[in-house]
């Protein structure tokens, strides 16, 4: 089967920068402990990430423990958007973009395809998000 996710890889590199540029107006004194906050969820966003990366490229995970990491990362997103709250807008908005971006491409590999034909389609996504989440850590100072 033949991939394509090119479209989605951009958007999702497109998401990452903006995480770059806008993440770095936020932390000021004032925001030390919201930062640290944020670079702790960040930070077991990136384990999360790392875990689903290395089941994919492993190759003895099942399709169920690839899905079940896929939730775990989604629920370690999920605490790095309440997590952002208290920071600025554009940077609200900057880690919905680079979820949503993750989702989506996750989201269109087809759910019928093994994990050796789907694995290439998975290793573009986590590599994007692995990205976004390194630029984070930097600019936010984690």
């Amino acid at each position: 089967m033949k991939f394509q996710i090119s479209k989605k890889t951009m958007l999702s590199s497109a998401a990452a920068a903006g995480l770059v540029l806008s993440l770095g107006a936020c932390s000021s004194d004032d925001t030390a402990d919201t930062n640290a906050a944020f670079c702790d969820s960040a930070a077991n966003l990136s384990t999360q990430v790392d875990s689903l990366a290395s089941m994919i490229t492993g190759g003895s995970a099942t399709v169920e423990q690839i899905q079940d990491q896929r939730q775990q990362v989604k629920d370690a997103a999920a605490d790095v958007k309440s997590n952002a709250q208290d920071l600025d807008s554009a940077v609200r908005s900057d880690v919905d973009s680079a979820n949503e971006a993750f989702d989506s491409s996750v989201g269109d590999i087809p759910t019928d395809q093994s994990l050796k034909e789907a694995a290439p389609a998975y290793a573009s996504a986590v590599g994007t998000y692995e990205t976004s989440i390194q630029s984070i850590n930097s600019t936010v100072g984690c």
